[in-house]
């Protein structure tokens, strides 16, 4: 029998393990080199690979104790003219890619009145390339990292609080309903647009995971949106208010000025 208390009766475990010496696991559908379909609100469905964030250097996103992402981070493939784009998405917003898919496989390819079937062409075709490789080559040859012609590290907390990036262009500066943001974001579009492209808007993790890809873009115009009204409320609130107390301020003293004069008046008067 084991002397020890804690372990001397027959129940008792052999020994106590605890639990940080479990990793948490987590059920992903992708990992980094996986070739998906990926979409954000205002464009179609547009081949991409699943690849870290070079913020965060995650792929995936979790809210909570949650044992599934919420979120992917995705590199979008696109025509060697293009820039380098890329974007976190809900797991709703992410489908497999196959072998045979093309750029019609997921639905339109106009959107917003702009036609993108020839840049899709040339996404799908690097897509197939991408899936012809094995897991290694692709995340030799496919992810941001690898196509990404900018600097590296692209932000940081450092440059946030400089103004400016690695190689000395003004960092984009940050709205103030950022900071209303519970979590860290990627800033990573604010970069690329600063290298000189029109980098694709990437999307955050918000803190609970939309039940589709439309109604988490309209999520997030509409958020933004408020804000923006709350904004103006406040900024004419905060008017009026000046307004109002540089009234009663001309006010009381036009009362105390006549208040003077009267007292002289009646000051000058004989007494009878």
């Amino acid at each position: 029998m084991n002397s020890d208390s804690q372990y001397g009766w027959c129940s008792a475990p052999q020994e106590h393990i605890p639990n940080s010496a479990f990793p948490r696991l987590v059920a992903v559908r992708y990992t980094v080199g996986s070739v998906v379909w990926a979409r954000l609100a205002g464009f179609p469905w547009w081949p991409a690979i699943v690849d870290d964030d070079p913020d965060t250097e995650d792929f995936f996103w979790l809210d909570g104790f949650s044992e599934t992402p919420t979120h992917y981070h995705v590199a979008f493939l696109d025509a060697a003219s293009q820039p380098v784009t890329r974007a976190w998405v809900t797991p709703s917003q992410v489908k497999k890619f196959e072998t045979g898919d093309q750029p019609t496989t997921r639905g339109k390819t106009r959107c917003r009145g702009i036609e993108y079937r020839a840049r899709l062409e040339a996404a799908a075709e690097q897509a197939r390339e991408a899936l012809g490789c094995s897991l290694a080559e692709r995340r030799r040859r496919f992810t941001f990292v690898a196509r990404y012609p900018g600097p590296w590290p692209i932000y940081s907390d450092s440059d946030a609080e400089t103004g400016h990036l690695p190689d000395g262009r003004p960092a984009a500066r940050k709205k103030r309903r950022d900071r209303r943001r519970a979590k860290p974001t990627s800033r990573g579009a604010q970069a690329d647009r600063a290298a000189g492209g029109a980098a694709r808007p990437v999307r955050r993790p918000r803190s609970r995971s939309s039940s589709s890809g439309s109604s988490a873009g309209r999520d997030d115009e509409t958020v933004n949106s408020l804000m923006d009204v709350v904004d103006d409320i406040v900024q004419q609130l905060t008017q009026s208010q000046s307004q109002s107390q540089s009234q009663s301020q001309s006010q009381s003293q036009a009362r105390r000025g006549h208040g003077k004069e009267e007292s002289v008046v009646l000051t000058g008067a004989p007494r009878l």
